[in-house]
């Protein structure tokens, strides 16, 4: 019997992982399904059911659109890889208590000076 709440979305979007208990990492990962309470991730990190972490799913990589969430670890397992020469890949499934769309602008568009100060990407929150 099909006990979820909300129906879940077959995609493959590039994820960044940001931050793991608001400690500042950077851990590449791909979504495997979405839905409207979480995302099921595939990655190598060594997460622990209970972080909190924020991540980026990368919506269109060529308009520069990416959805920041901030979730929760409820689930972790280990799946092997495609390679043996390559750790054994991660299956988590993370909650979406928070999202927020961004859009991350390429650095030439904007005056030198300005990237010298601030010394980040500028965001246009929508």
């Amino acid at each position: 019997m099909e006990r979820r709440l909300s129906p879940r979305y077959h995609l493959q979007l590039g994820v960044r992982i940001v931050a793991v208990d608001n400690d500042p990492v950077n851990i590449p990962a791909r979504t495997c399904n979405i839905s409207r309470n979480g995302v099921l991730l595939h990655c190598s990190a060594d997460l622990v059911v209970g972080q909190k972490i924020d991540y980026l799913i990368d919506l269109y990589p060529d308009r520069h659109l990416q959805v920041r969430c901030k979730g929760k670890v409820v689930r972790w397992v280990t799946s092997p890889s495609d390679s043996l020469e390559i750790k054994l890949e991660c299956a988590i499934a993370v909650t979406m208590e928070t999202y927020q769309c961004v859009r991350e602008f390429p650095e030439f568009l904007f005056d030198q000076q300005l990237q010298e100060e601030t010394q980040m990407p500028v965001r246009a929150y929508i």
